[in-house]
């Protein structure tokens, strides 16, 4: 088999919802609309909802200075992130989406519901397979 786009998607699929699928946590991405500042809105335009895998940051992780305020890491799958409704794909970007996250108590692994969170970075690989997210809780 060829190493390219279709394999590396293929093997994210394989991964994240095969091999880590029981580690799985809800989210929800919500991109918001261009901001108008006379009216001082700025609508919805998608959310998706869905799963992703949640992981803590260690030093090893801290690629720049921008990234010491993220508290975690969210892989998720770019082609699952679709609008609700309509089924259209969206972009996650840091300066026009934002996210809630199934956060678990650490000790008992019970919900503590879904957590508003701040994203710090996105990064994508290069076979446009899988979001990279830096988040950190509101």
């Amino acid at each position: 088999m060829a190493i390219n786009r279709d394999f590396g998607r293929s093997l994210s699929d394989n991964l994240m919802n095969g091999a880590f699928a029981g580690v799985r946590r809800s989210i929800v991405i919500t991109e918001n609309g261009a901001y108008d500042p006379v009216t001082e809105t700025g609508g919805v335009v998608s959310t998706h909802t869905g799963l992703c895998i949640l992981t803590s940051l260690t030093k090893s992780d801290i690629a720049s200075e921008s990234i010491r305020d993220a508290e975690f890491v969210i892989k998720k799958r770019c082609v699952e992130v679709v609008d609700d409704t309509s089924g259209e794909s969206f972009q996650v970007r840091n300066d026009n989406c934002e996210i809630k996250v199934d956060k678990l108590d650490p000790v008992t692994d019970v919900s503590l519901g879904m957590q508003d969170c701040t994203i710090v970075k996105v990064e994508v690989d290069a076979v446009d397979a899988v979001y990279t997210i830096y988040g950190k809780y509101r």
